[in-house]
């Protein structure tokens, strides 16, 4: 109902009163609602302000992460670069200086751990390359049609030796089509992978190769029976220089720049890597590849 809130007489009017008269809500209402709106406000404008508060620090503590993950990069670089060159080093001096010309044995053996070391850090540079071309957006690939059965049978020999108590296997369905691609990355990733499980077996073991035929695409796992990987550490091994830290693996060597650049080749390929592990069991890699054609 219509009250009137303020009166006041009219002096040309003796006889006469102007009134006010407010229609609905009352001024103690209208200040209530008022009031409540601006809660409501203050409330919604805090929501956003935390919200904004948590993605800073999300934004800032994953940068910090990435930051540390680079220094030690760097350090892991600096290590693993100095250690090939002081071997190869300490290895030539001693041939110049220690060795006897007609000792073919030992020289043999020397320049055989000179080879090995060469090959370790040429690797470490490609890899390094291979990020840089990465990040600048200009990773190229060859493509070619080949057998990666026989790609498989080319590289496990290399690799197979007495001193790492590794027993190599490969297992594979006859009748794999061609695929479609750059065969010297995909001897990358083949190798990367391989020496990664001799790498994570210091205690020897076994270490199977599987290849098959899944869904138009060539299937290959590479398992092995070493010290494996913490179930919380799975979805991180493909990051950027990140590297499994724990007791078990301090002493293994390594730029945690592998993995990542494995998974760019086999996704730049169309197909995709998977890992599964268990601690102290072991570990099963595998990638799958486009066959030629998509034949079934």
């Amino acid at each position: 109902a219509e009250q009137v809130r303020q009166t006041k007489r009219i002096w040309l009017f003796p006889n006469h009163y102007l009134g006010i008269k407010l229609k609905g809500a009352g001024i103690e209402e209208i200040a209530r609602d008022r009031f409540y709106r601006s809660l409501q406000l203050i409330l919604i404008l805090d929501i956003i302000l935390i919200i904004g508060v948590v993605i800073v620090y999300r934004n800032i503590r994953r940068e910090m992460e990435l930051a540390r993950m680079k220094n030690d990069f760097v350090s892991n670089v600096s290590h693993e670069l100095r250690t090939p060159l002081s071997v190869i080093k300490s290895y030539t001096e001693a041939l110049q200086n220690q060795v006897a010309e007609d000792d073919l044995e030992t020289r043999g053996h020397f320049l055989s751990v000179i080879d090995s070391e060469t090959d370790r850090l040429a690797g470490i540079v490609s890899n390094l390359l291979d990020l840089s071309r990465i990040e600048a957006g200009k990773f190229k690939m060859a493509m070619s049609e080949f057998s990666l059965e026989s790609l498989i049978k080319e590289i496990i020999p290399l690799y197979r030796s007495p001193r790492n108590k590794i027993n190599i296997l490969f297992e594979y369905e006859t009748g794999i089509p061609a695929v479609t691609a750059d065969e010297g990355k995909i001897k990358e990733v083949v190798i990367n992978l391989l020496t990664n499980s001799i790498k994570f077996s210091p205690g020897g073991g076994t270490i199977t190769i599987h290849l098959a035929q899944r869904n138009g695409s060539a299937l290959c796992s590479i398992s092995d029976t070493g010290i494996g990987i913490p179930k919380n550490k799975l979805n991180k091994i493909f990051d950027k220089f990140y590297r499994v830290d724990n007791s078990d693996t301090y002493e293994i060597e390594g730029t945690g720049l592998g993995l990542p650049i494995v998974k760019h080749i086999i996704e730049a390929h169309g197909g995709a890597i998977t890992v599964d592990s268990s601690l102290g069991k072991g570990s099963v890699f595998t990638f799958t590849l486009p066959i030629k054609g998509g034949q079934q």
